[in-house]
């Protein structure tokens, strides 16, 4: 059939075959899409373009609609080729344009309200990689999300997600029934404690950070001490001793703690200034209120 087809179209031969071709057009079935003699639709095709049955007889599957989840506007409607090149693509998934701009030209409005005052990207995002994160279909969780937080966020944050990970493994460890055998790794968890913030906060990423973009740094949600303040109470004495009397909102929390993971139980960050760890304040410091 496509050599039949392309006596007439020499052009399109070359014009199809791309890094990602279509595989009716690989195979030479062009009546999968087109009526050879005649259609009352553009291009002879054999429904409209926006009409799910042109693409449903090949993805019958896919298509099939499911009560629960989130579903693509375009991808329900049946507007396929609103995304994807009917014959071939050299982007990825037979995409008509770049996935940043492809998706931008439908979310343009609502990315620009979170876009007026930028001070951190994630990066995902601004490389216009969307479906690392959101399936372009369908899927059973909201937002069009692959999978739910932390495990999303996780498969691109290896350190924390071996840092979180390794308390979760040691504390196995400890109640296995055969600690004899384990015991050498039991000793390692011992000599390395992990300290998680927070545990029910870090299963849901979103409790602190903006999935896109923040205006402020670090992709919070709202200032650090605004965030902090919902848990830790900045007015009792033993904050204040703690923290030499400086009022919170002179304080960047981020500073000096690791808000996710810690080898100590104050959750103070790995590098820091030599008097700081041992709390040797006063020899820099008037740490008394004044």
């Amino acid at each position: 059939m496509d050599k039949v087809c392309y006596t007439c179209h020499p052009d399109s031969e070359v014009k199809f075959i791309k890094t990602n071709t279509h595989k009716p057009v690989m195979d030479g079935l062009c009546s999968s899409c087109h009526d050879g003699h005649g259609s009352d639709k553009k291009g002879l095709l054999l429904a409209k373009t926006d009409d799910p049955k042109l693409c449903s007889g090949c993805h019958e599957e896919l298509m099939r609609e499911t009560p629960e989840g989130s579903v693509h506007p375009l991808f329900k409607s049946g507007k396929c080729l609103d995304c994807h090149d009917a014959h071939g693509s050299n982007i990825s998934g037979m995409l008509a344009g770049k996935q940043g701009q492809l998706c931008f030209s439908c979310h343009e409005k609502g990315m620009k309200n979170e876009t007026a005052a930028i001070k951190s990207e994630h990066p995902t995002f601004t490389a216009g990689e969307c479906t690392k994160c959101h399936n372009p279909h369908k899927t059973k969780l909201d937002n069009l999300l692959l999978t739910g937080t932390p495990d999303l966020c996780l498969s691109c944050h290896i350190k924390l997600r071996n840092d979180m990970r390794r308390k979760e493994d040691c504390e196995k460890l400890r109640t296995s029934a055969d600690t004899e055998a384990n015991a050498a790794a039991i000793k390692e968890c011992d000599e390395v404690t992990v300290y998680l913030h927070a545990p029910s906060a870090l299963e849901n990423c979103l409790r602190c950070h903006k999935s896109h973009v923040s205006a402020e740094p670090g992709l919070m949600i709202r200032p650090v001490q605004q965030l902090c303040a919902e848990c830790h109470d900045y007015r009792t004495d033993a904050f204040g001793k703690a923290h030499i009397y400086i009022e919170a909102g002179a304080m960047d929390c981020n500073k000096c703690h690791d808000p996710h993971t810690s080898k100590g139980p104050m959750f103070f960050r790995d590098t820091m200034h030599k008097p700081f760890n041992p709390g040797e304040c006063g020899e820099c410091h008037m740490t008394g209120k004044q």
